[in-house]
């Protein structure tokens, strides 16, 4: 009896082990097999990233190459049309002479400044033949040639012809020229352009040398041009005229008639286009304060105020500008 009990608990504590031990491989099974799926989970999702990686990479290179395949076909479009239209763009005379260039046509001509570009484009004499004047013709021909305004068939043309040539070439031709209005012209541009008015002394004619000096002083803001001027009451217009060109009411300084001085120096302080600096060289005391009084209440500025010496005047200055600034 005691041996069939304990046959019973062998065979019992074996079932128990044989089921531990079965128990076991499964979890190891089930495990391993878990394992297994992630890592064939990771593979997969690793391969579908790649794939994604490779399809922008893929993408990108042919979004590339579509943007420099059109760039290139842009930048040859372009070229083809400025090939095609070099013109495009132009206007006026500036088109009409290119067309005629380009095509070797100058009946895209109507005005003397297309004919001349052609001219020296085409190095073409017979060109110069379309201009309307004799003098414009041989003005145009000197450009080309080295017979420099001597084939001119008059003497008006071939003067005006040195004239047109000092004011556009970098050489003087105005020793050529003796008619009086021709030589005002001529020295008198380059009297401005080298800024030496003794060139105008050159000028035979005492009324048209006069105008040389005036010209020469308004061009360039040097009243010590109209001292030289043979008719005295022009002076005074010299001084005038220089003063309202460069907008310097010191130039109106050494006018002589003392109503001809106010009305100039009222003139350029109206005028809201001068500088404080400008008021520091006025001779007068009292223009020199109404040129600071006028700058501050064109500018809306009592500060300039402080400038004036005069301490009523200083005042009043700054009376007038509050009185600007408050409307």
């Amino acid at each position: 009896m005691t041996t069939n009990r304990n046959s019973i608990k062998m065979i019992g504590l074996s079932v128990i082990i044989i089921s531990v031990l079965f128990l076991s491989a499964c979890i190891f099974h089930t495990g391993k097999q878990k394992d297994q799926n992630e890592t064939l989970n990771n593979i997969i999702n690793n391969s579908e990233q790649g794939r994604e990686n490779i399809s922008v990479k893929i993408n990108a290179s042919k979004s590339k190459i579509t943007n420099t395949t059109i760039e290139k076909q842009n930048n040859t479009e372009q070229n083809v049309t400025t090939e095609k239209e070099p013109c495009k763009g132009l206007f006026g005379d500036d088109y009409d002479s290119c067309m005629a260039i380009q095509n070797n046509d100058i009946n895209y001509c109507s005005k003397d400044n297309c004919y001349q570009k052609y001219a020296l484009a085409k190095n073409d004499l017979d060109a110069c033949e379309y201009m309307s004047t004799d003098a414009m013709k041989c003005y145009c021909k000197s450009l080309i040639s080295p017979d420099k305004c001597v084939t001119c068939p008059s003497k008006s043309s071939k003067e005006l012809c040195y004239t047109l040539l000092t004011e556009n070439t970098e050489n003087d031709y105005c020793q050529y020229i003796e008619t009086p209005r021709y030589q005002r012209d001529c020295f008198t541009y380059m009297a401005v352009q080298e800024h030496n008015k003794n060139l105008c002394k050159q000028i035979d004619d005492s009324y048209m040398r006069d105008e040389c000096y005036r010209e020469y002083a308004k061009e360039t803001g040097d009243v010590s041009a109209c001292k030289e001027q043979f008719v005295e009451s022009w002076i005074d217009a010299c001084y005038r005229d220089a003063a309202y060109a460069n907008n310097k009411p010191q130039l109106c300084n050494d006018i002589s008639n003392f109503r001809n001085q106010r009305v100039c120096y009222s003139v350029i302080f109206e005028s809201d286009d001068y500088l404080l600096d400008d008021c520091y060289e006025i001779t007068y005391p009292e223009w020199k304060n109404r040129c600071i009084k006028f700058l501050a209440i064109n500018e809306r500025n009592k500060s300039i105020c402080d400038f004036i010496e005069d301490y009523d005047d200083k005042q009043r200055c700054m009376v007038r500008v509050e009185e600007f600034n408050n409307d």
